[in-house]
């Protein structure tokens, strides 16, 4: 199947993956690993737990919100520098606008929005949450980068979100690496979901 988009677009209100700077804050949409959480209860059946106490993962795999809206605040108010939806990770998210931006960047395991029933889900598996909510994939939620000059333009979208939490999560950096921090600890970023 192939699909093809035609339509204009000002370039000024467009949000690419490449146009993070060294400092710029990292934020991401929503909750992150709770899609991967809900896929993996669905592959291994029931185990016992309760289906219940992971049935908003599984709905968010299942059917994922799209953060369309959020998207469009941050290209036209300008609050962000580069954007990247989740449907492959987070950290194939971080990675791909480091790349495309030519820089690193640290994200802050301790504060991913992780999903309470996933990060059990995780732990009772012998996963670390952090580690498995941002190599996870499926969550459709939104990585961006804003400067800090465009704080009070986030502030806007924030209040424009509709009750969609937005968190920050890390930094871009001028070192190339990509690292994670857990409990004070650095990681390299876990791969993201890899098609082939």
């Amino acid at each position: 199947m192939d699909v093809t988009v035609s339509g204009f677009a000002r370039a000024r209100h467009v949000l690419t993956r490449g146009g993070g700077r060294a400092g710029d804050t990292l934020y991401v949409t929503g909750s992150v690993g709770g899609a991967a959480a809900g896929l993996a209860w669905l592959k291994d059946g029931n185990d016992g737990r309760d289906p219940q106490a992971l049935a908003d993962c599984v709905r968010q795999y299942r059917a994922p919100e799209p953060r369309v809206r959020i998207g469009a605040l941050l290209g036209r108010n300008r609050a962000a520098t580069a954007c990247m939806d989740l449907s492959d990770g987070l950290a194939d998210a971080v990675r791909q606008v480091a790349a495309a931006s030519g820089l690193g960047a640290i994200v802050d395991g301790d504060a991913l929005p992780i999903p309470a029933a996933a990060r059990d889900w995780f732990r009772r598996s012998g996963i670390e949450p952090a580690a498995a909510a941002a190599a996870g994939g499926d969550d459709y939620e939104l990585l961006f980068a804003v400067p800090r000059r465009a704080h009070g333009r986030l502030a806007t979208v924030i209040r424009q979100s509709r009750g969609v939490p937005i968190t920050r999560i890390g930094e871009l950096t001028a070192d190339p690496g990509l690292v994670l921090v857990i409990g004070g600890r650095r990681e390299r970023l876990p791969e993201g979901f890899v098609h082939f």
